[in-house]
């Protein structure tokens, strides 16, 4: 599948947005409201409307974060406790300033939403229904069910379309184009994922809403095709990446993708491994704490976290797994020490009102309800959701394992969107900044919102003042060094080399890390980049994606290395086999790991996080 001499077309416009899920088209209506007299024209990996998160995510119940003024504690106490949970809930090492423009803004932009038509849950007097999520001390989560992102990017779609704003699919971006002698950006570089051409597009500035690099790690819950190459292009451009060791994992279903969190940790499932008990080993872990309660916190803290005492769970299981065993939750029984007893005088009065409030019985003349029966009085859509799919909870057990879930890094924005190269601006998971090491449960789908609306507005502004550029030379040259560097005999074909990356990322730098571990995989990765790439017979777009997880995937691992602390989703041990990870070191903590292309290699430097400023 050799691409040498590929045709290569060229296409301009005033505004160039790279990728079409929930961030991306909110940005492409912004630009196009700010300037509807501009071109715009959105380029995605696969299909828009049915490629990358927004488009194809489900969850138990999945959350749109938001501070109206009548949410708890309300007033502008509303807003401002949300943006204290993003930032003093994440651990210090988020933008302060980007989590107060998210929780302030989130109220306009869950109405520009439903302006759109996504059908939000209303409750008496038509406000908005609102549940506790992970990292939050107050109700915020809007919701229309477990297809809340689908319907965002549905809405979005919609009005893209009705907005006449031009949509191109199945193209893999490659490069970022710069004017020669100049930092500022000129276009684009992608290779076609049917026919392999080229396509470059020249455009006065740029939007990158590429999303997470799900594909990097082996067990994820992102759809096929989610790759790094939004990182790599942007820090060769210029631009640095900051939190990328802040990666959430949480217990997923390896069969169907699936999130277990919230009603499906909540109905209190044995959990076990290979026939072992596996609460028995959450008792061992943590010998002070209820293994039940500890169970039913992990539903409400699903994301792997030091500052859960739930983490006792993920550990159990963790290691389970790691020693080659195979984890299940079984709603046909319950934990075998589990008795009416246990469960309905030991479990804490909040716990206990958790379910009264819900209709469902843990135990009645004594007699304990079985998990099946709890997850039916909580959530039954979910037991259909696993029927439709060949599962039936009633008759079978569910694997289980840790599965990356979300991003908290990515490409340093600040306020405007601006990513320090003059013209380029992110926006959704591809960008970092806005989240700390925890995230509140919904601020993802928030903050595309939020920021893509912030990035629409000043890339539009930007592009009154821009010149388009010329971009032929530039783009034949790079088309040509790609083909040159990425088709032919010599490196590693690109399907192993991706391969390799997810075994490392996931064996040594998953939920649990340590010195040692991170040492090992950081030599591998840098054995794979000096071996170099070649498409063998995977083609050019899959070999761009291979060169783009190495990358991606030492910058993970050095910055990890760099954080010998545990603070939210990153774990450090001394050794595998501790039993708790090294503690929270503010001393050293309270700041950024920035990523840099240094040429051919990736650099990470301490940079300080910028202070609040103040508000009027």
């Amino acid at each position: 599948m050799r691409n040498t001499g590929a045709e290569l077309r060229i296409l301009s416009t005033d505004i160039l947005v790279i990728g079409a899920g929930g961030a991306g088209l909110r940005a492409a209506l912004s630009a196009h409201d700010a300037a509807p007299d501009l071109k715009i024209l959105v380029v995605s990996r696969g299909k828009p409307g049915a490629h990358g998160v927004t488009a194809t995510a489900c969850s138990d119940r999945m959350a749109f974060h938001v501070s109206f003024p009548f949410t708890p504690p309300a007033g502008a106490l509303a807003w401002r406790e949300h943006a204290k949970d993003i930032y003093e809930g994440g651990g210090h090492v988020s933008d302060p300033n980007l989590a107060n423009l998210l929780a302030e803004g989130s109220a306009d932009a869950y109405q520009r939403l439903a302006e759109l038509g996504v059908p939000f849950a209303l409750g008496p007097g038509s406000r908005p229904r609102q549940f506790m999520t992970d990292g939050s001390t107050h109700p915020r989560a809007c919701y229309t069910g477990p297809y809340t992102a689908r319907d965002i990017e549905d809405a979005l779609l919609r009005a893209a379309r009705k907005a006449e704003i031009e949509l191109l699919g199945d193209l893999m971006l490659c490069s970022l184009l710069k004017d020669e002698g100049s930092p500022r950006l000129s276009g684009a570089l992608f290779v076609s994922e049917v026919g392999g051409e080229w396509l470059a597009v020249a455009a006065r500035s740029v939007i990158l809403a590429t999303g997470g690099p799900g594909e990097i790690f082996e067990e994820n819950v992102y759809p096929g095709g989610m790759n790094a190459a939004g990182w790599h292009a942007t820090i060769v451009a210029g631009a640095a990446l900051v939190n990328l060791e802040f990666i959430q994992f949480g217990l997923s279903s390896p069969a169907t993708s699936l999130a277990c969190s919230g009603s499906l940790m909540r109905a209190l499932p044995a959990i076990t491994a290979d026939g072992r008990d596996l609460l028995e080993d959450v008792r061992k872990l943590a010998p002070d704490r209820n293994p039940i309660e500890l169970l039913f916190m992990k539903g409400a803290s699903w994301p792997v976290s030091a500052e859960s005492p739930a983490l006792a769970v993920d550990l159990a299981v963790w290691r389970a797994v790691r020693d080659g065993r195979t984890a299940r939750l079984d709603y046909r029984s319950n934990p075998p020490f589990a008795d009416a007893d246990f469960l309905n005088a030991r479990m804490s009065e909040i716990v206990r009102t958790w379910y009264k409030d819900r209709g469902v019985l843990l135990a009645r003349n004594g007699s304990l309800s079985r998990p099946i029966e709890r997850l039916r009085g909580i959530n039954p859509q979910v037991i259909d959701w696993f029927r439709d799919r060949g599962i039936d909870l009633e008759r079978e057990p569910i694997e289980v394992r840790h599965a990356a879930q979300h991003f908290q890094g990515g490409v340093l924005i600040n306020t405007m969107a601006e990513t320090g190269v003059p013209g380029l601006y992110a926006c959704g998971e591809v960008a970092g900044g806005q989240h700390g090491a925890n995230r509140p449960g919904g601020n993802s789908l928030l903050d595309c919102q939020v920021m893509g609306h912030v990035a629409g507005n000043e890339a539009a502004r930007w592009a009154y003042g821009a010149a388009l550029q010329k971009i032929d030379e530039t783009a034949r040259a790079e088309a040509a060094a790609l083909e040159s560097h990425l088709i032919g005999s010599g490196g590693r074909e690109a399907h192993e080399t991706i391969q390799a990356v997810r075994e490392a990322l996931s064996k040594y730098a998953g939920i649990v890390r340590t010195r040692d571990g991170l040492a090992t995989a950081e030599k591998l990765l840098i054995d794979l980049m000096n071996a170099g790439v070649n498409t063998g017979d995977s083609g050019l777009p899959h070999a761009v994606s291979a060169r783009a997880a190495v990358v991606a995937g030492l910058a993970i691992v050095r910055a990890a290395a760099a954080r010998p602390e545990s603070r939210g989703s990153h774990l450090y041990f001394n050794s595998e086999e501790d039993t708790q990870p090294l503690a929270r070191n503010d001393a050293i903590g309270r700041a950024w790991n920035a990523v840099t292309w240094a040429g051919k290699d990736v650099l990470v430097q301490r940079m300080e996080i910028p202070p609040p400023r103040n508000r009027h």
